[in-house]
């Protein structure tokens, strides 16, 4: 009874795994470009060196009690985890493919953040397999042919609706929010201002440079003028050398290759926004790389009203519509 339904769970796993790759059969070098993006470039990453004052441990503990909705996220995994273990004792190999595959791509990650300048906010790169992890781990206890197992899983998953439900509904419900800071306004409004003159070009374009906001992108659904990875990455390319895996993904290597994507035709328009103080995602690294260009490109946020001084729009001049209040020369 055991063997066919641990039979039953491998083939669900590999349908699954098979599920999540048709997209990419569909594409040219669609399989070759998952091969790149999820294994070889990691891998690459990885293989730059360690930062001795960023140990492994220290990124691992940063990840174990990150907090989702007031529950640290070792406290989350324990029960799972715990069952997975016990599985594998048992000899249930076939039934950890895709738990095993979540937990190399997250030492994968972790052993990239340590190599690079990454924080804490790039760890949400680990949600996927983390829940990967989980559901399997839960799964497993609920198809248990135990009982006490089964009751162990209910009991879990009882008690984490509950603290989600205290957490995320009553906490909310008695002690809402405060409202947004002035800074925080005047980055709305700016990023407002930003998509009105987007969707007001005529005619709108499909694709946008605003390599440090992507939020925009999808907001105006519009595809990326460039090819980064998050926004660390847009101007930014983590000291990569030229591979297979950056030709694949077609990842400017290096500052100049960069700036040649960010300016390349027919982009007109090329959005910044500050994300972090490094030099390569520093509006004045990227004036410089405008300035090499060879066209005139024209900040135009003083039309705009921008006023958060967080958001800059450069524009090449003689193309698109002039922002409000500009004067157009004949």
């Amino acid at each position: 009874m055991w063997c066919s339904r641990s039979g039953r769970s491998g083939a669900l796993n590999s349908g699954a795994l098979l599920l999540l790759l048709l997209p990419y059969r569909l594409r040219p070098d669609g399989l070759a470009q998952v091969w790149a993006g999820a294994v070889q470039l990691p891998l690459e990453l990885a293989s730059r060196g360690f930062s001795p004052g960023d140990p492994l441990l220290q990124r691992l503990a940063e990840l174990l009690t990150l907090n989702l909705a007031g529950l640290p996220l070792w406290l989350l995994a324990l029960v799972p985890l715990l069952e997975l273990l016990r599985r594998w004792r048992e000899g249930g190999r076939r039934l950890l493919l895709l738990p095993g595959l979540a937990a190399i791509f997250s030492v994968d990650v972790l052993l990239a953040l340590q190599g690079g300048d990454g924080g804490a906010n790039e760890l949400p790169l680990l949600v996927l397999p983390v829940v990967l992890v989980i559901s399997a781990g839960l799964a497993s206890l609920e198809s248990s042919p135990r009982l006490a197992l089964r009751r162990t899983a209910l009991g879990t998953l009882l008690l984490i609706s509950l603290i989600y439900g205290n957490n995320v509904f009553l906490v909310t419900a008695l002690h809402p929010p405060r409202g947004p800071g002035e800074s925080v306004r005047e980055l709305e409004h700016d990023r407002a201002a930003v998509r009105a003159y987007i969707t007001a070009q005529h005619p709108v374009p499909d694709s946008l440079q605003a390599p440090q906001d992507t939020a925009l992108l999808r907001e105006l659904v519009l595809a990326s003028g460039g090819v980064g990875v998050g926004p660390d990455w847009s101007l930014d390319q983590q000291n990569l050398q030229p591979s297979w895996a950056t030709r694949i993904l077609g990842l400017p290597i290096g500052a100049a290759e960069a700036c040649r994507q960010l300016t390349a035709a027919p982009h007109a328009l090329v959005i910044w926004m500050q994300t972090d103080s490094r030099a390569a995602n520093s509006e004045a690294s990227l004036r410089a790389c405008l300035a090499r260009d060879g066209t005139d490109w024209q900040p135009i946020g003083e039309q705009l009203a921008l006023r958060s001084g967080q958001i800059e729009v450069f524009r090449r001049a003689g193309t698109g519509s002039p922002p409000p209040g500009a004067v157009q020369v004949p």
